[in-house]
């Protein structure tokens, strides 16, 4: 009985190998695909996500943003993107915004440029204006990825919005110095962009353009 108690032990482990190979050839761990979902998109088009829809509305520059309480200049651009978010089932505070040079360099949000997302909350449609601080000559080829977390996109909807900038876009973003209000995202609009009416109550008339 004892020899047949040790082959039934043998049986049981023969088998357990077995399976253990057949998960691993059916699942190699080695090969499982965590890459974020990436949904692109453009200036203008709405883009869907899990947690939220996303439209980029518009993109400018400047070389100084002012928000409520200080205004803050840059020898390079601030650019400036205007969007309209619509959280999905819960409030949506990610503050994961960022852009991505055409050499893949990732420019986040500066806190002095005084921008704040808040709570948006969910199916009412949310007014965000963000500025990223870059180099000149980096605008080329930009694009603003849109994520619920900085450190782990893993098998996660990510937004890769194409702001349209090219060469000639890029110069003309450059040469732009009107300042721009920045204030917290709400569900009110964002304050007028240069040239928008109402826009001269804020600096006064006379601005660059």
């Amino acid at each position: 009985m004892r020899w047949l108690a040790r082959g039934g032990i043998a049986l049981v482990l023969v088998a357990a190998l077995g399976l253990g190979r057949w998960i691993e050839e059916a699942w190699p761990s080695g090969n499982l695909d965590v890459r974020s979902f990436e949904r692109a998109g453009e200036v203008g088009h709405r883009v869907s996500l899990r947690y939220a829809d996303v439209r980029v509305e518009t993109v400018t520059a400047t070389t100084m943003v002012a928000s409520q309480l200080y205004a803050s200049t840059t020898t390079g651009v601030w650019l400036v993107v205007d969007a309209t978010l619509w959280a999905k089932h819960e409030v949506y505070d990610a503050d994961y915004w960022r852009i991505v040079d055409a050499r893949g360099r990732v420019f986040e949000v500066d806190a002095r440029s005084g921008y704040a997302l808040g709570q948006a909350t969910p199916k009412v449609p949310w007014h965000v204006r963000i500025a990223f601080e870059l180099p000149k000559g980096d605008l080329p080829g930009a694009t603003l990825r849109i994520s619920r977390s900085d450190a782990d996109e893993r098998r996660d909807d990510v937004a890769v919005i194409d702001l349209g900038i090219d060469r000639d876009r890029a110069a003309e973003l450059e040469a732009m110095t009107d300042p721009i209000v920045v204030r917290t995202s709400s569900s009110f609009d964002q304050p007028p962009l240069p040239g928008q009416p109402g826009y001269d109550d804020l600096f006064g008339a006379g601005g660059d353009s």
